[in-house]
């Protein structure tokens, strides 16, 4: 088996990890873009890597919005799973696999995020197992990789 390796050369620039995918609602399709706010990836072994794109949300942008043209937790999700759905990781980055690390203010809007990402359906997607969570208090009390994070359906998970 073939080890994930990184494109040569590696994208550089602010948005060099740019997920991009096509989206429609009401019969209109639009392209729309996501740049993580930290992207990272741990070695296991010769031939197991976890990669990872981080969301830091500081409860400043809406969880949903009736508008789509407007930014929202959600349009986000909708850009993963899309994104993922059509294994753009594997052409544009050479991964075999990413998950989105979401941390966030409280479990309110934890819930909030889990809640909205349970009910969106992308054809062909990993769906709610894409995004671990994790509030910025629980992270402060440990390390990212001993946390426990929770999965968007509720299931704790592990980042190794």
């Amino acid at each position: 088996m073939k080890s994930a390796r990184l494109p040569t050369p590696m994208p550089t620039g602010p948005a060099a990890f740019a997920l991009r995918a096509k989206l429609s609602h009401r019969g209109k399709a639009r392209e729309i873009t996501v740049v993580p706010d930290l992207v990272f990836g741990l070695q296991l072994s010769k031939t197991e890597r976890r990669n990872f794109m981080v969301e830091i949300d500081r409860g400043t942008m809406p969880v949903r919005r009736s508008d789509p043209e407007q930014t929202s937790f959600e349009g986000k999700v909708r850009v993963y799973l899309a994104a993922h759905a059509a294994k753009q990781h594997e052409r544009q980055f050479g991964w075999k696999n990413f998950r989105v690390l979401t941390v966030t203010t409280d479990r309110q809007r934890m819930r909030t995020m889990q809640t909205a990402l349970r009910e969106i359906h992308v054809p062909r997607s990993t769906g709610p197992a894409l995004f671990l969570f994790a509030t910025f208090a629980d992270l402060n009390a440990t390390t990212p990789i001993a946390y426990e994070w929770l999965d968007g359906t509720g299931r704790t998970a592990a980042l190794i």
